[in-house]
């Protein structure tokens, strides 16, 4: 049984989202979790909203709790032939983390995703000591498909990343749960 929270949903990333996912973004342990190459600017966070709005193979996604924007998912690098696309997600504000919200915000979107793109596989790539997002994922029943040697540089030092597959059939065995 997987346990979703009731006072998480998910909408469509927007501009009005921006300074907030600027914010997130210039912390250190994001940038590193998601493999930020560059330095952050707002001009650029509202450029990379604005393009998610513009592809119709991008669904940027806002996760609030309690209607408040405190983290995003996206999936995107769509493969229309082999029905697959890349998930990427965190959970910004500090207070938010490790209480279930990035779980049901994930849940959200790929419900989404495997019926709006008809998708027979999400994928994603977290570097092997993000222990938070491995528990998450493994949740989810994301496999570990392979590992990724040296693929993210965090800090100046190169780390491993797991590339983790969830197929449609397996999604569909999970019993969600909706708590408080």
């Amino acid at each position: 049984m997987l346990n979703l929270r009731s006072d998480v949903r998910i909408i469509q990333l927007r501009p009005e989202h921006g300074e907030r996912m600027y914010r997130w973004v210039c912390d250190p342990i994001i940038a590193a979790a998601i493999g930020l190459r560059r330095a952050p600017t707002l001009e650029y966070t509202l450029e990379w909203i604005q393009r998610s709005l513009d592809n119709p193979q991008i669904s940027a996604y806002a996760l609030l709790l309690n209607e408040s924007h405190v983290g995003n998912a996206v999936l995107d690098k769509m493969d229309t032939y082999l029905k697959t696309c890349r998930l990427s997600v965190y959970v910004g504000d500090p207070s938010a983390r490790g209480a279930g919200v990035g779980l049901t915000g994930i849940y959200h979107a790929l419900v989404d995703g495997f019926k709006k793109y008809d998708l027979h596989k999400v994928w994603l790539m977290v570097h092997v000591n993000n222990q938070a997002a491995l528990k998450t994922y493994a949740k989810l029943d994301f496999k570990v498909e392979g590992v990724l040697r040296d693929e993210f540089l965090i800090n100046g030092d190169r780390t491993d990343a797991y590339y983790m597959g969830l197929l449609r059939k397996e999604f569909e065995q999970i019993s969600p749960a909706v708590t408080g």
